[in-house]
């Protein structure tokens, strides 16, 4: 957040520290203590919850729906959009200004960077459905290597990630947020709901963040996978995983 460029006298900025682990509490008070100086407001909310366990995917869910949930309740009125990380994303210094152009157009409701999972699989999240509506396929999306062209590089999909990502204010806060199956965690519920109401929802190719694995960062390459999940007799089954050549 140091690094990031935007007016501060025009943002507000939450900590949402869901640990009881003082090492992670303590210097989220001292850097809000800093930050008040320079933003226009900044709130650090801890939920006391025990650390999170990696192992039980259900309860994780249910630990992003209670954080998002809280989160709307510390939002000002006069807010328009959210720029959102995770604690484990590592993002450039540039991104919110590269992504308000699009995240301001009145079809936008959601717009997402570039990140691969913590997953057995190395694949990005961004997903496209087969319909909005009782969808039977998720597909996640091919990586777009940028490295070595110029320009921007948006395109649509149906839901994202809350690892790096930006939306409209008005919009999260009218959000109930749930997970929904195996397939359909917080984040991709929220992208989905977007989706029936009309707006759409993109990834910025461009926008390459790192995911914090326990100090090895994962990044997403020509080497990531492809996974398409299918929906047989009422559960959800990975149908193959195409791993994309050098």
């Amino acid at each position: 957040m140091d690094a990031l460029k935007v007016n501060r006298e025009n943002v507000d900025g939450i900590f949402y520290v869901d640990t009881d682990d003082p090492r992670v509490i303590n210097p989220c008070i001292k850097k809000t203590e800093e930050y008040l100086k320079t933003f226009r407001r900044w709130v650090c909310k801890v939920s006391g919850n025990m650390a999170p366990s990696e192992v039980r995917l259900l309860h994780r869910r249910d630990r992003i729906v209670e954080a998002h949930t809280k989160i709307k309740e510390l939002l000002l009125d006069d807010s328009k959009y959210i720029f959102g990380v995770e604690d484990d994303t590592l993002f450039p210094e540039w991104s919110v200004n590269e992504i308000m152009p699009v995240i301001v157009r009145p079809d936008c409701g959601f717009i997402e960077g570039v990140q691969v999972g913590r997953w057995s699989l190395k694949y990005v999240g961004a997903w496209r459905v087969d319909k909005l509506k009782n969808p039977k396929k998720i597909l996640s999306m091919s990586c777009l290597d940028t490295r070595e062209k110029e320009g921007r590089f948006i395109e649509k999909i149906d839901a994202g990630g809350f690892y790096c990502f930006m939306t409209k204010t008005e919009l999260y806060k009218k959000h109930k947020f749930r997970w929904e199956g195996d397939c359909f965690g917080p984040d991709v519920v929220y992208g989905l709901d977007l989706r029936k109401k009309g707006y759409n929802c993109y990834i910025d190719w461009s926008l390459v963040t790192g995911h914090n694995d326990d100090g090895l960062v994962l990044w997403s390459d020509e080497k990531s996978a492809q996974a398409v999940y299918n929906k047989v007799r009422g559960n959800w089954e990975m149908e193959k995983c195409n791993f994309q050549k050098k």
